[in-house]
């Protein structure tokens, strides 16, 4: 008897517990694009955007995307899944 697998791409589903942001490059059912030069698209803005002082991370995740979204005419949407609260820990 053969054995069938299925196979699907991407990562499994996450649910974040707490106070956890998960990050991804691109949206479920969606490939992040290597980009052109040294670092992807996501990764490019990424390491400009955390540099930036007093950023909220909140924020920086906004700006991420918004640049991706530029950078890839929008065919590429990074995702945040999870909330932070309010409160100072």
């Amino acid at each position: 008897m053969a054995t069938v697998r299925s196979i699907s791409r991407g990562l499994a589903p996450i649910e974040p517990i707490g106070a956890t942001l998960v990050v991804f490059a691109a949206k479920d059912g969606e490939t992040a694009e290597d980009g052109d030069g040294e670092h992807s698209p996501f990764a490019q803005s990424f390491i400009r955007r955390v540099q930036e002082p007093g950023l909220e991370i909140n924020r920086l995740f906004r700006l991420v995307t918004g640049d991706v979204l530029k950078a890839t005419a929008r065919k590429q949407r990074p995702f945040v899944y999870g909330s932070l609260p309010g409160e100072e820990d």
